[in-house]
Parts: C-alpha cells; structure tokens; sequence
C-alpha cells in the first residue's frame, strides 16, 4: 500500500471533520509526519524516545 494509500485511510477513518478548521489542518499533518516517520525510518520518535516500527 503506498502512502497516500495509507494517509487516506487513516484520515478516512478519523473523525476530523468535526474538528474546527485549524485543528483539522495541525492533526492532518501530525498524522502526515507520524507516517513519514514509519516510512523512512521504519521507526517513531515519541520525545527523545524511537519506537521501531513493525
């Protein structure tokens, strides 16, 4: 699955609609960068801690 793939269907799946505008704009990207985090470095940085991604 590529990852506009993914990024749709988490963001389909959320219920960011019934967020005001500039909240839905600040979540999306959170959840943009989350997964091009995932992608690039099969890993997250919470803080100053990486999870692997698996």
């Amino acid at each position: 699955m590529s990852f506009n793939d993914n990024f749709k269907k988490i963001i389909s799946n959320c219920y960011i609609n019934y967020l005001d505008e500039s909240y839905k704009r600040a979540v999306t990207h959170a959840i943009r960068m989350l997964l091009l985090d995932i992608e690039n470095n099969n890993k997250v940085k919470i803080v100053n801690t990486y999870i692997p991604y698996q």
